[in-house]
């Protein structure tokens, strides 16, 4: 997981009557205070309770946090309360690094603490089943959490789409958080679609261009866009990551079962000298591949004979829980399929090839 710096934050005390926002004190406001607006009294993050009496900017955060005096405290002190930490998480995200899980589990219990913390059974975050009928505080649940998974993913396929895209909308707009984008994102892809194809596209153009973002963009792009659309977009989104987390994050193109990217993983290959990982296996696999060119491949020459290798290695296997696993397209006989690997391994006798070969035919 990739987390922010850690740096010394720039405490700035405001006078209370400084910000305001229009929300009702509560344990669970309806929105979240993304950044007060002027006109009186804005409410700390935190409590939600008492007016905002610091305004504490750390350097790669995107957003700043406004607290209370008491609220200010027991965040330099890793010591909120489960419900402080929720309600600041939902806001800000949970890869941010005072609220990431060095310092916090997903029920916002305080693991780094440096001073006890107070009335935290009076103060406990909000389970799954207390939010999962209200979109907004089931966005909010999200948010925090920072991942989905099939229980929260269940509980927002039960919501009305429309609902769920206006309030993932209210709580990323404008949307600047790679923590809040990706878990965005993810929402788009499993429990939206093409309905919040405009938001994405717009997000894709205007967000921060970090590798985690970048990848989400990937994910969310063939459940959002039109096949031609998400295949281009794909690309693109890829071609903005570092080129050091090119051979890492390539796997994520098997998303799009696209055969195209099987031929974008070839010409890459033949026109570019950057180190080849294992994860080239998993876009091929997943992109669809018939036998005829993996041969092919094979026969030509490193690198394309170690994509094969692994192209196979990863074929009938579950790569993500939202794509089915690949399998190779038109195979032939499979005492045929095996003496091309047998006469393969001749040419390349390199431990890890013959380590490749053996997993392959013993499957």
């Amino acid at each position: 997981m990739e987390h922010p710096q850690q740096n010394v934050p720039f405490v700035l005390s405001l006078p209370p009557t400084l910000f305001h926002v229009e929300q009702p004190a509560g344990v669970l406001p309806s929105r979240n205070m993304e950044s007060p607006s002027a006109g009186g009294e804005a409410r700390c993050q935190a409590c939600r309770v008492r007016p905002v009496a610091h305004c504490l900017d750390e350097a790669g955060n995107e957003e700043a946090y406004f607290l209370c005096g008491e609220g200010a405290h027991r965040f330099d002190a890793r010591a909120l309360r489960p419900l402080e930490w929720f309600n600041l998480a939902s806001v800000h995200g949970s890869i941010t690094y005072r609220l990431q899980e060095d310092f916090y589990d997903l029920d916002g219990t305080a693991l780094q603490l440096m001073e006890p913390v107070l009335d935290a059974s009076l103060h406990s975050a909000p389970s799954l089943d207390q939010v999962r009928d209200n979109a907004e505080r089931l966005v909010d649940y999200a948010m925090a959490r920072g991942v989905l998974d099939d229980e929260l993913i269940d509980a927002f396929s039960k919501l009305d789409k429309t609902s769920l895209f206006q309030a993932l909308q209210a709580r990323t707009q404008p949307a600047k958080n790679p923590g809040k984008l990706r878990v965005a994102c993810e929402l788009c892809a499993q429990c939206i679609g093409p309905l919040a194809q405009d938001w994405v596209r717009q997000q894709s153009n205007e967000g921060p261009k970090s590798t985690i973002v970048m990848a989400a963009f990937i994910r969310a792009a063939p459940h959002c866009f039109p096949r031609d659309e998400a295949f281009e977009r794909a690309l693109g989104f890829f071609g903005r990551m570092r080129v050091g987390d090119h051979g890492e994050k390539v796997h994520l193109l098997g998303i799009l079962q696209d055969p195209r990217v099987v031929d974008w993983i070839e010409r890459r290959l033949a026109d570019s000298s950057e180190t080849i990982g294992g994860y080239r296996g998993d876009a091929v696999a997943g992109s669809g591949i018939s036998w005829n060119p993996i041969r092919s491949w094979l026969a030509r020459g490193r690198p394309l004979w170690l994509v094969a290798l692994d192209t196979l290695r990863y074929l009938g296997r579950l790569v993500t829980t939202t794509v089915p696993a690949p399998k190779l397209l038109e195979p032939q006989e499979e005492r045929a399929m095996a003496q091309v690997l047998n006469d393969y391994l001749r040419k390349d006798s390199a431990p890890r090839v013959e380590q490749r070969v053996r997993l392959i035919q013993d499957r």
